[in-house]
Parts: C-alpha cells; sequence; structure tokens
C-alpha cells in the first residue's frame, strides 16, 4: 500500500500517523522540467524515511531527455543510498519524440545513479503513446481510478503498481492524496512475476471494495 506526495501536501505531514495507518511506500515528487524543485522536497523525504516508509522519488516529465534527467539526479541524488524504491519518470504529458526522449531520461538516469527507472502514466496515455518495445525493459506504475484492475493497451501487458485513486484520506495528511497498490520488492530492483500481479489485483480489489 503506498501514497505518492507533492507539494500539494504540504510540509506538514505526520508521517509516523501515515504509517501507522498501514502505508508502507511513499514516493515524493522531487522535480518537474529543468528548473523546478517542489518546494516541500527535503522536508517530505526526510519526513517520510523517518518514519520508516520505503521512499522513492519522481520526476514530471517535459520532453527533455537527458538535461531533464540530470536536473532530477542532482536532486534526488543525496538520497541515493536510502531509497527503497526505483525512481519514477512521471509521463502524462505529449510531446516530439517522446518515445526516445523518454528512453534518453531511463538510460541517463542509469548511467548517473546505476538504476533503471519505472515509468508512470495514465493506462490510456501509455497505451497511446508509449509505444517503443524498449520501454517494455522498465516496469509501468499505471494510474486508472476506481477499478480493481487497470485497462491496459499498446504495448503494455502488465504492470508494477496501480494508483487507483487520488482522493484518498491518510491520517496524518490535510486534504486528498494519490493511493496505489505496488509491489516493493520489485519497484527495489527486482523482477515481476506472475504471483507479484495477482498479489497486487488481489489487494486493488480489497481496496475497491471499501471505497
Amino acid at each position: 500500500k503506498g501514497i505518492d506526495i507533492s507539494s500539494y501536501q504540504g510540509y506538514d505531514i505526520d508521517f509516523s500517523a501515515v504509517r501507522n495507518s498501514g502505508v508502507e511506500i511513499c514516493i515524493v515528487k522531487a522535480t518537474e522540467s529543468t528548473m523546478y524543485t517542489n518546494m516541500y522536497f527535503d522536508s517530505q523525504a526526510s519526513g517520510a524515511l523517518n518514519a520508516g516508509l520505503k521512499v522513492g522519488f519522481y520526476h514530471f516529465f517535459r520532453g527533455q531527455g537527458i538535461a531533464e534527467a540530470d536536473y532530477f539526479c542532482s536532486v534526488i541524488n543525496k538520497y541515493k543510498d536510502r531509497m527503497t524504491i526505483k525512481p519514477v519518470i512521471d509521463v502524462e504529458v505529449s510531446m516530439a519524440d517522446i518515445n526516445n526522449q523518454v528512453l534518453l531520461f531511463i538510460n541517463r538516469v542509469k548511467q548517473v545513479l546505476g538504476l533503471d527507472c519505472v515509468i508512470y502514466s495514465g493506462a490510456y496515455f501509455a497505451g497511446d503513446n508509449l509505444i517503443d518495445i524498449n520501454l517494455l525493459n522498465y516496469g509501468l506504475w499505471v494510474a486508472h481510478y476506481y477499478v480493481s484492475t487497470p485497462t491496459l493497451r499498446g504495448i503494455w501487458t502488465g504492470f508494477v503498481g496501480h494508483q487507483y485513486s487520488d482522493q484518498g484520506i491518510i491520517p496524518g495528511i490535510n486534504g486528498y492524496v494519490d493511493m496505489n497498490i505496488a509491489n516493493d520488492d520489485y519497484l527495489s530492483n527486482k523482477e515481476p512475476d506472475d504471483t507479484i500481479k495477482k498479489s497486487i489485483d488481489g489487494v486493488a480489489q480489497e481496496v475497491i471494495n471499501g471505497l
């Protein structure tokens, strides 16, 4: 069970309460494009880490593969040894040369940090836009709300995480937060298998039934 957060969740998150609610994973927005850093990045990252959550970071992609990867890596590098979730590239905006630029970003992050990325995208956006089969070498964290199993199309036949709501209510956080089901072992650089996917599906169904 996981959440992802950005500046919208602010600086006064009670991460101990978040963890005590059953959340295990927290993915923090770090950067966007080549100039924007989440104004609460350090307080959110350190708070989540100090509470004992499994922590990762994401970058909202704007289409400048290598330049954005360098910027992202420069911001998150200080937490590299404490990250337990792969770096995430958030791809949800149409752009020219999207597949090549995403691959340039991923390859650059691998070069700098030695880590593979996870690709975050909407179910339909990914199916319509992320169509280079080389992207299948990286896990898809897919957004598809209020369903137990996301719809996949195009080249995608599996996923490593499912963002199932953008209106979660979690103790310790004021307002809504994105909710996810993911396999933390896979996101920590282990390969997925059918058992993992079935486990994600099963937990997601329980969560959806409780909404």
